[in-house]
């Protein structure tokens, strides 16, 4: 470190308070919190009460290193402590909010908790944007219970929540675990654990001095842009000191490695060297980004290897033998008393194991990543297909892809911006794993196709895009399934709807979602006239791929040929009219009143002490309707029955129709669109009399502290 660097030294609070923290997706999930680092966590949490409980010692949490652009932190050293300090943070505001203590948890404080993310997951990101809200109930129920248990307990806490390992390590630095010493001691492994002593007052304390001046608790920021160091952490160095990219290293093992394993012959034009330093290297360069240099292209040609062993471990399922890791593996599993433990479940843990790897890291990729003849050829395959077709016909802008592909741009001639998933997946950004999905599923097209059929292609891309939108992909045991399935449906690229149409699919994976696609194959072999209907549902942003709701909302059912076309491109047209943005307007939440028993809100519940009423919502945005509201139940006739009504008539009319008169609270609702519009702002919260006479708008996005902070509504 130079002199220059002391001047980095900062506080948690003092940093969030100026630049966002997002850890990125190629890092790990969150470790500090799971099994087995028990005495880890104690010593880590009791020194840092110790710090602020002593007024003479300071802890300097050493360094974090990483990327500071635009006033965003992607570190690649610190995400552990980081995630830490945010938790502890976070739970002594917490413990002050729960007390009712009058401080300073305000929006702009929310927004500096909101200044630190996970992209590692989506769970991840939206369970910490949870938190930061501080919207946390404790009832009767979960008064008793560590903070760990009041969180799991919450309404917008999802139950596939407990699936991501981030989220999970996180409760578990907040609440602790029951794990014993081996003097059958617990061991204090959890925030709540290590301040369970405290009271209000010692929270206030401790809540002055981590946004003071004189924070007892700092670390070190070291950009790495400053000093051009990014890319020299990653280099390998040759005996005479000239660095060489990743990309170099690899390929000269590689060479020595074909040669080895006899997995070409020595076929000078078509040999894989002879190709990768000349036609596939130019076709990287063609479709290169701007201002790029030669070690860029490098980085490029590794992902894409890279890339491509990732998929062939999850298509051929073959792996290279490795005693050693097999034993550790095994002893792995019988630690977690797994049963059943086949080779084969070796072979996939192993095979999942080197998919993360790779995922995290594509310089990690070694030689016999490509085990096989098998495998090498794929790899092989895939270059040639990529590097003599153009890449403009991979053109999916008419394909809506949301948030699954950014656009980019090709950096040609053409200016043109489109989805292109091969410039996608070559970025230097990481890709995801539904990213990765898509990309296999067009390599696979191209590999079992000699010419490229636009249509057809499309159609293809589709299919996989519905199912990857429709499905959890987050993982590498997630990632093989999904390949699994796209590898046997491949067998049908040329045709999708045909394929569909004519033949069982085996895998089980997304298994709903491979129904609701067979099905809507049925209808449009029936009518080709009836595919350009569906593909517009489907591309709506509100249905995303999955129209089952819609079909419902026709009353269709298989086998029986009742598919309104007419009546269908009315919905359609109704969904894009009110659903097609994030949120929906107040006429449609008044319009939802009119229908049915009027209580709509009943899918959401809560209890506000504060004002003594049940709490409910008005829908919080199109996302809400999306998870409550399209299924066949009660409440998925709600949003049926409004959206038929649509067909025929306005939102106003159908608000001016109603005569609806009890109770009054909800005639006024309905009849005066300037409650909703000036009273009841997002999240749209509102409280109930247990009797019913009477309903309480929450005027503000934080929790009332009585009925004075509501609007009355009887």
């Amino acid at each position: 470190m130079t002199d220059d660097n002391q001047n980095n030294l900062t506080s948690f609070w003092e940093f969030l308070s100026n630049q966002k923290v997002e850890i990125p997706i190629i890092q790990r999930d969150y470790a500090q919190g799971r099994i087995g680092q028990e005495k880890l966590r104690e010593k880590f949490l009791l020194n840092l009460k110790k710090a602020l409980d002593d007024d003479e010692l300071d802890i300097k949490l050493d360094f974090v290193y990483g990327n500071l652009e635009n006033n965003i932190l992607n570190p690649f050293d610190g995400q552990q402590r980081l995630t830490t300090l945010w938790l502890l943070h976070w739970y002594i505001a917490y413990k002050l909010v729960e007390a009712n203590v009058k401080m300073e948890i305000n929006d702009e404080v929310k927004k500096i908790f909101k200044n630190f993310t996970y992209e590692t997951r989506t769970s991840s990101r939206e369970f910490c944007e949870k938190l930061a809200d501080f919207d946390i109930i404790v009832d009767e129920t979960t008064l008793k219970k560590n903070i760990s248990d009041i969180i799991q307990n919450q309404t917008w806490f999802y139950s596939e929540w407990k699936q991501d390992p981030t989220i999970q390590n996180m409760l578990n630095m907040l609440g602790g675990t029951l794990i014993k010493d081996m003097k059958n001691n617990d061991i204090t492994d959890g925030i709540e654990e290590v301040f369970k002593e405290c009271d209000t007052n010692k929270f206030k304390e401790y809540w002055e001095k981590l946004k003071g001046t004189k924070c007892p608790i700092n670390f070190y920021v070291y950009n790495l842009n400053n000093y051009n160091l990014s890319d020299d952490i990653y280099i390998k160095m040759n005996a005479r000191g000239k660095q060489l990219t990743a990309f170099e290293n690899f390929k000269a093992e590689f060479e020595k490695y074909i040669k080895d394993n006899d997995f070409e012959e020595n076929t000078k034009n078509d040999s894989f060297f002879y190709k990768i330093d000349r036609e596939w290297t130019d076709f990287f360069w063609k479709n290169k980004d701007k201002q790029i240099d030669d070690n860029q292209i490098d980085d490029k040609m590794l992902k894409f290897i890279s890339g491509i062993a990732i998929n062939s471990y999850a298509k051929f399922f073959e792996i290279y033998e490795n005693e050693q890791e097999v034993d550790t593996i095994k002893i792995e599993l019988e630690n977690k008393k797994e049963k059943n433990i086949t080779d084969d479940y070796i072979k996939r843990a192993r095979i999942e194991k080197r998919i993360q790897k790779l995922f995290n890291d594509s310089t990690e990729l070694i030689p016999k990543d490509f085990s096989t003849e098998n495998t090498f050829m794929y790899l092989k395959n895939c270059f040639n297909k990529y590097s003599f077709v153009d890449v403009k016909k991979l053109n999916i802008k008419d394909l809506p892809l949301w948030d699954l592909v950014k656009n980019n741009e090709i950096n040609t001639t053409n200016t043109e911006v489109y989805n292109n998933l091969f410039l996608e997946f070559i970025k230097k950004e990481p890709t995801t794993y539904k990213q990765r999905v898509l990309f296999f599923a067009q390599t696979e097209y191209l590999l079992n196709n000699e010419e490229l059929d636009s249509e057809k292609f499309i159609d293809w891309m589709r299919v996989v895009r519905n199912i990857v939108q429709n499905s959890t992909i987050d993982s590498a045991n997630t990632f093989l399934g999904a390949v699994g399935l796209i590898n046997e449906l491949s067998n049908g690229c040329k045709d999708i709807y045909y394929y569909l149409s004519n033949n069982i699919i085996k895998s089980y994976f997304a298994q709903e979602q491979v129904s609701e696609e067979k099905e809507k194959a049925l209808i449009i072999q029936k009518d080709k006239n009836y595919k350009n209907s569906i593909h517009k549902c489907e591309d709506t942003n509100f249905f995303k791929g999955n129209i089952s709701f819609a079909l419902y909302c026709i009353d269709y059912e298989k086998n029986n040929n009742s598919f309104n076309n007419d009546l269908f491109i009315k919905i359609i047209d109704v969904v894009e009219k009110n659903l097609s943005e994030k949120d929906i307007s107040n006429d449609f939440r008044r319009a939802l009143l009119t229908i049915k028993g009027n209580d709509f809100y009943k899918y959401w519940w809560s209890w506000s002490y504060s004002t003594g009423t049940e709490k409910r919502r008005l829908i919080e945005n199109t996302y809400d309707l999306r998870k409550f509201f399209t299924k066949k139940d009660t409440y998925g006739d709600y949003l049926k029955d409004l959206l038929k009504k649509l067909t025929e008539k306005t939102l106003n009319e159908i608000i001016d129709e109603c005569t609806l008169t009890e109770p009054n609270w909800k005639h006024e609702l309905i009849k005066k669109p300037e409650l909703l519009n000036d009273y009841c702002p997002y999240p749209h919260y509102f409280g109930i009399l247990t009797d019913n006479s009477a309903c309480f708008l929450f005027k503000d996005k934080r929790r009332p502290k009585s009925i004075k902070d509501c609007f009355k509504v009887e």
